[in-house]
């Protein structure tokens, strides 16, 4: 995997390893890796590891850059770094489908059709390389339009920011063939430590040059510099670690089944970025650079709660899919509402600090101008839960492999709830509006997901208790979040500390399943028994 146009995009790195998780589980997990530790576990280890650092990194260097570059830079790369997300997805994908044959074939011996599929891969990026190249001119060209109120002075630099981070974008898919080979054979967990420490090189060398007068030009050239040492590097590991590493030319049959699945997974891959990314786009355009790098401190610790959640998901996929294909749907059903009813406990613990705590957090953090109002941070929240569930039902329908009706219905609600946010932050320039727009316009996939999701597992009764301890809880965070000012310190620790204990009192026992819960009470009277 390449370092990503943004080292500390959170959503985006857990959306790829995702991806990652997912086409490694079929491989074969007896293989041991570090200190004879499997290499699943590693992968694991490796991507929790990487996620951490990725979340430090995002509260240590962000400040830093802003202080060096000013609210307007930042913003311009931010800005910049979302609209590049989108165009990067007419890259074909083919990463993303190499992983999975590369997976699914790892028990096969057959070195030549795997080298075939490496081929078939890069055809790929090269069939999309003209339309990704297009895109990037499309970008760079109208860049003062989709981005609002930049000033002369730095229209010039902000194109010459977006050409090198679109020179990193382009060769991301080339540079992504040894990862993806890796990920497929379940080795994920040594790209997983090598981004991770060229993550560390390219935020260091950010602040570096930034410091050195680089300005964002320092910033992106750093981005660019590491991604390409970060993919010569796994180059190096997969032709040590892979035996039959190599590249073959497909033929036409080979390169147009791999382009079938690329181009469904392009798709859905553009719906998921869409929706990560409604947010930053909007304010963008409607507001200029300076309030999207206001935002990007707002609304950082949502997005820190929608990786965990994307992470949950992804976790519990591949075990579930196993249960559905060995057609124990009572035993899948079973798992599928502990593992809703587990997100909701993470996402109400998360969502209720949020509501109590962000205030609080982010004057000690950065200062209280970057606080939108409690409204919006609420709403905040509620796009968060909503957002939430919408990407765990649409993993539990990539079991079933029958996607077309997932990602239909995700267009059409993505462009939706795009149009809705848009008018109302046009006509209001209320972030508490945009996020009511987004709300609204996403709100049938909450309803067609589930039913989607029912005709390949069937629902278990229970969770009513839960849901309502977890809504009340969120209420209850909301009323005290408006009754009193939470932005001072001591009010900040009073306030996290009340819904820790809360959530784990009271919440936790209501939503974890009853034999997790049994298992822990028999641990516990086990270990306070005297011998």
């Amino acid at each position: 995997m390449s370092v990503s146009t943004d080292p500390t995009d959170l959503s985006a790195a857990v959306l790829e390893h995702e991806e990652d998780r997912a086409a490694s589980a079929p491989a074969r997990a007896a293989r041991r890796g570090f200190m004879g530790i499997s290499d699943i576990r590693m992968n694991a280890i490796a991507l929790y590891g990487n996620f951490l650092i990725l979340a430090v990194i995002g509260i240590v260097i962000n400040p830093q850059l802003v202080r060096l570059l000013g609210q307007e830079q930042f913003g311009i790369w931010k800005a910049a770094l979302r609209l590049l997300d989108l165009t990067a997805v007419a890259d074909g994908r083919a990463t993303q489908a190499l992983k999975w044959v590369v997976a699914r074939g790892e028990s096969e011996e057959d070195a030549a059709a795997k080298q075939r599929a490496v081929g078939a891969a890069l055809g790929i990026w090269i069939v999309w390389l003209p339309f990704l190249l297009l895109g990037l001119a499309l970008l760079l060209t109208f860049l003062p339009a989709l981005i609002s109120g930049i000033s002369l002075e730095n229209t010039g630099l902000a194109r010459t920011a977006v050409a090198i981070l679109g020179a990193n974008m382009v060769l991301t898919a080339v540079l992504g063939v040894p990862d993806a080979v890796l990920a497929g054979t379940n080795q994920g967990w040594r790209s997983y430590i090598l981004t991770t420490a060229w993550l560390v090189v390219a935020n260091v060398g950010m602040v570096a040059l930034a410091w050195l007068g680089w300005g964002l030009v320092g910033v992106v050239s750093s981005t660019l510099v590491c991604s390409l040492l970060n993919g010569a590097t796994t180059y190096l590991v997969v032709r040590r670690r892979v035996h039959w590493w190599g590249v073959r030319l497909p033929d036409r049959k080979e390169l147009r089944t791999m382009l079938g699945f690329s181009n469904l997974t392009m798709l859905w891959q553009l719906v998921q970025m869409f929706m990560l990314t409604s947010d930053v786009l909007l304010i963008g355009y409607v507001s200029g650079a300076a309030t999207v790098a206001r935002y990007t401190f707002f609304a950082y610790v949502s997005q820190f709660a929608l990786s965990i959640c994307l992470m949950t998901g992804s976790a519990v996929a591949p075990r579930l899919g196993a249960l559905v294909g060995g057609g124990d749907l009572s035993g899948a059903a079973r798992m599928l509402r502990q593992t809703r009813q587990l997100l909701l406990l993470i996402v109400t613990l998360l969502g209720g600090g949020m509501i109590l705590c962000n205030r609080g957090f982010l004057g000690l953090w950065v200062g209280p101008s970057y606080f939108f109002g409690v409204e919006a941070n609420v709403l905040m929240v509620a796009v968060l839960l909503q957002l939430a569930l919408i990407r765990f039902d649409a993993q539990v329908q990539d079991i079933g492999l029958q996607i077309g009706s997932k990602v239909l219905w995700g267009c059409a609600c993505a462009v939706l709830s795009f149009g809705l946010a848009a008018a109302a932050y046009w006509w209001t320039t209320s972030i508490t509006m945009m996020f009511a727009g987004l709300l609204i316009g996403r709100l049938p996939l909450n309803i067609v997901y589930r039913r989607l999701v029912r005709r390949i597992v069937p629902d278990e009764k229970g969770g009513i208790i839960s849901q309502a301890a977890g809504t009340g809880l969120l209420a209850g965070s909301t009323a005290v979040s408006l009754m009193f000012d939470l932005s001072n310190l001591a009010a900040f620790l009073i306030a996290g500390t009340i819904w820790t204990i809360l959530c784990v009192v009271v919440m936790a026992p209501l939503a974890l399943p009853s034999d997790v819960i049994r298992r822990l009470r028999k641990r516990l009277s086990v270990g306070g028994r005297k011998p």
